[in-house]
């Protein structure tokens, strides 16, 4: 029994853990994708409005997958709905 409390204890911690660290990557997803599109506007050359265009979409994407991930409740808080181990006598 200790040793399952121990367990969850360990999960429910990395749980949290990596929901923080998805958190601040959400973040500066968003600060990067704002900055480029800012820039975007004010460029004329072709070549870096390409650049820009690709930055855009790849910290799209790699927000996009952060919130596939929420999606499927991997990060969230939750019960997992196992029973600890029985105790024996």
């Amino acid at each position: 029994m200790r040793e399952y409390e121990r367990l969850k204890t360990e999960v429910d911690e990395a749980r949290m853990a990596v929901r923080a660290v998805a958190h601040h990557i959400s973040q500066a997803l968003t600060v990067m994708m704002g900055e480029a599109q800012l820039v975007r506007e004010e460029v004329n050359d072709m070549s870096l409005r390409a650049s820009l265009d690709r930055i855009v979409r790849t910290t799209e994407e790699a927000a996009q997958m952060i919130a596939t991930l929420r999606a499927v409740r991997l990060f969230a808080p939750r019960e997992s709905g196992v029973e600890p181990p029985a105790e024996t006598a």
